[in-house]
């Protein structure tokens, strides 16, 4: 079978963020203010494709965001609010964005969605009714997992002229599993991901709803960490109230297990990824690791992929 370019750059993506541990930063760094905040969201949004040339206003009060103004597509809202809970010292961002896109008819977009859907290679089996209404999609039907659900209004909101979507998906009820299977799956997760501090993580599981607590550097590190852990099969619900978003102090308690990964370590935590992939799960992936250089195999014959290096 072969990959799609959007599955071969799935693959690549999720082994760099395997790979990839954030140095320390110098004991003598200035102080997070508002403005100083303000300023590196604005940097970070100045340099997004998806909004380069889009009239965002950036306001930072006690270290709260507010994005307001005007963009041209759903996922220029949601990429301007991704980029700017990574910046370190914002608590939390409220997304006020606008989305205004080209003027389409409900016609042609609900067409449009429909095709996405047959088309990708992930949601094409599923069963899913597509409404639209003044460009705002709504999605009806059942899927197998929270994981399929959050795929498939990913798919949707790629297309040409939505201006919003309503992500009306079931789940069907995943199988029962022990609560300490849950939270090994959990915390194993979230150990491999190098972009996360899951030592400074406390996971609890009561019934198959998780719970999150302790320390993140960023607003970002939050949201990830509690979507690792909802992807993980028979987690109901996630807490990440518990979560505190302290990025000196959570830099001055690192981990002392997070560095340099030995091969066996390194080479299960990127099958581990895969497997929680929908876009990589029916692919047969070689994985070799030597020294910290990761090889994918001949099995998926990915151009430009056979060697990346992890930081030393």
């Amino acid at each position: 079978m072969a990959l799609t370019h959007h599955q071969r750059l799935a693959i690549s993506l999720l082994t760099v963020t395997i790979l990839l541990v954030s140095a320390a930063l110098p004991a003598g760094e200035p102080e997070l203010t508002d403005e100083s905040i303000r300023l590196a969201v604005q940097t970070e949004l100045k340099h997004g494709e998806a909004f380069s040339d889009s009239g965002i206003d950036v306001a930072v009060q006690q270290k709260i965001v507010a994005l307001s103004g005007k963009v041209g597509s759903l996922l220029a809202k949601e990429r301007a609010g991704w980029e700017s809970r990574s910046v370190r010292g914002a608590l939390q961002v409220v997304n006020r964005l606008e989305v205004q896109p080209a003027p389409r008819s409900d016609l042609k977009i609900r067409a449009d969605v429909l095709s996405a859907l047959n088309q990708d290679p992930v949601t094409e089996t599923w069963q899913i009714d597509v409404e639209v209404e003044h460009s705002v999609v709504t999605l009806h039907g059942t899927v197998d997992s929270y994981l399929e659900k959050q795929l498939a209004a990913a798919v949707a909101k790629r297309v040409r002229g939505v201006r919003a979507l309503k992500n009306r998906l079931s789940v069907d009820a995943p199988p029962v599993r022990e609560d300490d299977d849950i939270r090994n799956d959990v915390q194993a997760r979230l150990f491999h991901d190098g972009s996360i501090r899951s030592g400074l993580i406390s996971v609890k599981v009561d019934g198959g709803r998780v719970e999150l607590d302790g320390y993140v550097r960023s607003a970002w590190e939050k949201a990830e960490a509690r979507r690792k852990a909802r992807e993980i099969a028979g987690v109901k619900s996630v807490a990440a109230e518990g979560l505190e978003v302290a990025p000196k102090d959570a830099d001055a308690m690192r981990d002392a297990r997070i560095g340099q990964f030995e091969d066996a370590r390194l080479k299960q935590a990127i099958l581990d990824e895969f497997r929680y992939h929908r876009r990589i799960l029916p692919f047969n992936v070689d994985v070799h690791v030597e020294g910290g250089a990761v090889e994918i195999r001949d099995q998926l014959e990915v151009e430009g992929l056979p060697k990346l290096v992890s930081p030393t």
